[in-house]
């Protein structure tokens, strides 16, 4: 049986950045388990870069002064702009 193969189109789509809200609310203990983790390996203050930060969940857990996330999906990025003010988002 063959594997389906992913473009970019398929990562940038909106029924991409669905799909990823719903996983991170229905998965919500392992990703709260993820972001407590880095809170405790990031010291505070620390200028952090993710690559691949969907919404910027994680990147708004942390105490930081400067903070970017890289997202591929045009759809989270721009909902992470609205919701974290603080966090600048690029869309590769």
């Amino acid at each position: 049986m063959a594997s389906k193969s992913f473009t970019y189109k398929d990562f940038a789509s909106e029924e991409y950045a669905e799909s990823k809200r719903y996983w991170r609310r229905r998965n919500r203990y392992y990703h709260n388990s993820i972001a407590a983790f880095i809170k405790f390996v990031v010291p505070s203050g620390s200028k952090v870069l993710e690559i691949g930060c969907g919404t910027g969940e994680t990147l708004a857990s942390l105490e930081k002064s400067e903070c970017t996330g890289l997202e591929i999906n045009p759809f989270m990025s721009a909902e992470g702009k609205a919701v974290h003010k603080e966090i600048e988002f690029a869309t590769a």
